[in-house]
C-alpha cells in the first residue's frame, strides 16, 4: 500500500473514531445539518430511499472499495440497510406488539425503524459504540438463551 492511501485510511480512522465516541445528541444534529446542506445540492428524484422516505439526483459514494451511488445523503443508509428495510416493510408480521428485539452494532438509518416496530422490547447493544443501551462483546456473551424473540447482527460477523 503506497504511503498516500495509508495516510488516508488512517485518517478516515481516526474520524471515524471520533465520531463513534461523539455523544448521540451532537451526532443526530451534525447528520441533520450535513442531509440538510446535501439534499440541496443533490436535489432530484431519480434516487429513492425507503428508510428517510426521501429523493435525491444521486447517492454518495462509499465503502472501502468505493462503490459510486452507494450512501443516501439523508440518513446514510446504504444499500444493504435499503434492502433490509424494504424487507421489513414487505414483511409486516414479522413485529408484534410485546416482542422483544436485540439489536448488535445497530446501523444509525434503521435504529428509529426497527424502534418503532418494537417499542421498548428494542434494545441496542455494540463493544466499542458509547452511544448503545449495553456493551456487548458476541464473541462472550453473557445473555441467556431465548431471551429474545429477534435478533439483528447485520455485517458483524465479518469483524469477528
Amino acid at each position: 500500500m503506497d504511503t498516500k492511501k495509508n495516510i488516508q485510511m488512517q485518517l478516515r480512522m481516526m474520524f471515524q473514531w471520533f465520531l463513534r465516541n461523539l455523544p448521540e445528541p451532537v451526532k443526530n444534529l451534525i447528520r441533520k445539518v450535513k442531509g440538510l446542506l446535501l439534499g440541496i445540492v443533490y436535489r432530484g428524484t431519480d434516487r429513492f430511499c425507503p428508510i428517510c422516505r426521501k429523493s435525491h439526483s444521486r447517492f454518495l459514494t462509499a465503502g472501502v472499495n468505493r462503490r459510486r451511488d452507494a450512501r443516501c445523503i439523508s440518513c446514510d443508509s446504504l444499500e444493504r440497510h435499503r434492502l433490509l428495510s424494504l424487507f421489513f416493510d414487505k414483511t409486516p408480521n414479522l413485529f408484534f406488539s410485546g416482542m422483544s428485539m436485540l439489536h448488535v452494532a445497530p446501523e444509525f438509518c434503521l435504529k428509529q425503524k426497527l424502534k418503532e416496530f418494537v417499542g421498548d422490547g428494542y434494545l441496542t447493544a455494540d463493544l466499542l459504540d458509547p452511544n448503545v443501551m449495553m456493551s456487548l462483546d458476541i464473541t462472550n456473551m453473557t445473555i441467556e438463551d431465548e431471551s429474545f424473540d429477534t435478533v439483528i447482527c447485520n455485517h458483524v460477523l465479518e469483524h469477528v
